[in-house]
């Protein structure tokens, strides 16, 4: 049996086991992880990990775990490199029972994407350090030149603040009159994705769709012109897998979606692995959230690297008094300038390193007999 044979190296994937719609965000983190390894890794589910009787594979384990927890720890056979690693706030009493405890002990320090996740490790006396997202180094693969920006603006997954309440209604009734136009334009922009996640099913139609333009309208138009509003193109993450229904259709989906943002002048979204690939680009970016998102603690620690609007849950509207301590722009039009942070660089760096470490060192994968 020759080396490659008895050692690969894995790429997680997220193929659902039943129909539905997924995040796209996975498969770009799972892109992330791709940069460091060898041509057509093998795909492991990261759901089903524990069921893994292959030869020995070494797999980076980035991004969000898990829907089954009960499936955790990975098989024996996977040689882990935990980085970029979140612990979901709903599952962390399921997920890290003492078999995983200890588990998550031997294949230490454990890179942990966020510091709520951080902090919860340490809490288990985990041995654990902050590294950042996996796609802060996406621009190993896809870069923003200003030579190359196509004048595009993107719209991805804005934040809105649904409620089915007789002030929304009369709001979105009477922006639909006076704005008839605008909206209008704004909706045929939209796809029923948008608003899987933001409204009930009944609206999941082209109802929907005209609710949800008006609600965006009502949301930003005090903060971005009218213009961007209807010059920009409309992206969701939010995937049906009945259309996408294999991991190569996913992954190439992905990567349109990064060529998209890198060449993009602008990108405004509530998507972490939208804003942060655009971080890593260099392509300017506006992270959109709220007090309630950020209360679960899956941004800390990495807010800092974006500028952010954030909606108040307590006034019912925006504010974008970090965009412009960072910025001075308290509007954005179609001639605003944003220039990207760049505070992620030592991030990028050490995780970089860490990959590169993991990947090229002798292989501890070894033949069983």
């Amino acid at each position: 049996m020759n080396e490659t044979e008895k050692c690969r190296y894995g790429l997680m994937t997220y193929s659902d086991y039943t129909p539905g719609f997924q995040n796209i965000g996975d498969y770009i983190q799972s892109l992330a992880a791709a940069q460091y390894l060898p041509p057509k890794p093998l795909y492991l589910n990261r759901e089903f990990l524990n069921t893994y009787d292959g030869n020995p594979v070494q797999l980076i384990m980035n991004g969000w775990f898990m829907h089954n927890p009960e499936n955790f720890p990975p098989s024996n056979n996977i040689n882990p490199l935990f980085v970029s690693f979140h612990v979901a706030k709903q599952y962390r009493e399921r997920l890290l029972t003492k078999e995983v405890i200890d588990y998550l002990k031997k294949h230490g320090p454990i890179g942990c994407r966020d510091k709520s996740t951080l902090k919860y490790l340490t809490e288990k006396n985990i041995p654990c350090y902050f590294s950042g997202c996996l796609t802060l180094t996406l621009d190993l693969s896809y870069k923003n030149n200003e030579e190359t920006r196509d004048n595009t603006v993107y719209i991805v997954d804005p934040y809105i603040q649904w409620s089915h309440s007789l002030p929304i209604i009369c709001e979105i009734v009477k922006i639909s009159i006076k704005k008839y136009r605008l909206i209008k334009i704004i909706s045929k922009k939209l796809k029923k994705e948008h608003c899987e996640i933001i409204l009930p099913k009944i609206y999941q139609n082209r109802l929907g769709l005209w609710i949800y333009a008006t609600m965006i309208y009502n949301t930003y138009s005090r903060l971005i012109d009218e213009g961007v509003l209807t010059h920009a193109e409309y992206l969701t993450h939010i995937i049906n897998t009945e259309t996408f229904t294999t991991d190569s259709s996913r992954f190439h989906h992905a990567d349109e979606l990064l060529k998209r943002y890198s060449k993009a002048s602008l990108v405004i979204t509530s998507r972490l692995h939208c804003g942060l690939p655009c971080v890593a680009m260099g392509t300017p970016c506006v992270f959109t959230t709220s007090e309630t998102l950020r209360s679960e603690g899956r941004f800390d620690g990495l807010e800092e690297l974006l500028h952010i609007i954030a909606y108040d849950d307590k006034t019912k509207g925006f504010t974008c008094d970090q965009l412009i301590r960072d910025t001075n722009i308290r509007k954005i039009t179609m001639d605003t300038k944003i220039d990207p942070k760049r505070n992620h660089l030592d991030l990028r760096e050490k995780l970089i390193s860490i990959c590169n470490k993991f990947v090229h060192k002798e292989p501890e994968c070894t033949d069983k007999d």
